[in-house]
């Protein structure tokens, strides 16, 4: 039986991975256009994550071993190989993980207010400087996952340095968003939350391997809002929240995810520690514009 939700096309959940119906279905239209385009490597990043969902890592991994022979620079599918390699041979049933928790609020901010984090985005460009991200993890075993590997050669990804602005426009919604149920989320109590802002600007072919958003001790949330002009110029850039195993925190189970579509004036919430992915980015241009934009906020509890 297939179990899932879909919140207006924005998150989507297949719980049972051996269902055979949605996925496969797409799986078969995705071959089809391989065959006529077979060096197209944005399809074939489709057909791996088809596989993921449907718990077959092995194939998976073939898929993406034949992405980095057609292009050796495509860092992305060098780090799946080793995913889907080191993850469990099976899926796990239901009892045996854990979901992660998340909160969706879509049509977030006002027009108005949209409007004005439009202009500032476009603004911003000048202020934009290279973003470097590092993987938390169990130190005492370096080879434990992947999620230890460095971003700076796979992701093209950009911060912004000024956050006050960002931060004038999105904290008072953001803070009333934060109600006792969403707070609930937390592994542990958010009373007064403190706030810190970055820009991410994810271009063509940018993309985030699994990781947890653990900088600081004090984070409890991942806070994130979406941005993108209409029409749409990019493909891609999913957010993939993955399970884990319930007894181990910092663990994540490859082909057991939920899916959250990119989506304009979306706010997404979930535990900080809980590890996730973005897709690979495929833009129109190089406009700043046409690149999947998020305002990342980290939620922590504030010092006495």
């Amino acid at each position: 039986m297939k179990l899932g939700f879909d919140n207006g096309g924005i998150a989507q959940r297949i719980i049972d991975v051996g269902d055979s119906g949605m996925w496969s279905k797409i799986e078969e239209t995705v071959r089809r256009k391989i065959d006529a385009s077979p060096d197209d490597t944005r399809l074939r990043h489709r057909l791996g994550l088809t596989l993921r969902q449907q718990g077959r890592l092995e194939e998976a991994s073939q898929a993406y071993q034949q992405i980095a022979q057609i292009d050796e620079s495509d860092a992305e599918a060098r780090f799946l190989v080793d995913l889907c390699d080191r993850a469990m041979p099976n899926a796990m049933e239901i009892g045996q993980r854990s979901a992660s928790p998340f909160a969706v609020i879509p049509n977030f901010l006002s027009p108005d207010d949209r409007e004005a984090l439009a202009d500032l985005l476009t603004s911003e460009k000048e202020h934009l400087k290279p973003l470097r991200v590092s993987y938390a993890g169990n130190e005492a075993d370096p080879a434990a996952v992947d999620h230890k590997l460095e971003l700076e050669t796979s992701r093209n990804q950009l911060g912004v340095s000024r956050p006050d602005t960002i931060a004038a426009i999105l904290e008072a919604p953001v803070r009333a968003a934060l109600t006792p149920d969403r707070l609930a989320m937390c592994r542990e109590p958010l009373t007064r939350a403190k706030f810190r802002w970055r820009l991410d600007v994810t271009p063509d072919g940018g993309f985030a391997r699994a990781h947890q958003d653990t900088m600081e001790p004090s984070d409890r949330l991942t806070i994130l809002y979406y941005y993108h002009t209409h029409p749409k110029r990019f493909t891609g850039g999913d957010l993939l929240l993955y399970d884990r195993q319930p007894d181990d925190p910092n663990s994540f189970i490859a082909d057991q995810f939920t899916t959250i579509r990119h989506t304009d004036n979306l706010l997404v919430i979930f535990p900080n520690e809980r590890f996730h992915q973005v897709t690979r980015v495929s833009a129109e241009s190089d406009s700043l514009l046409d690149a999947r934009l998020s305002v990342a906020c980290f939620a922590g509890e504030a010092s006495a």
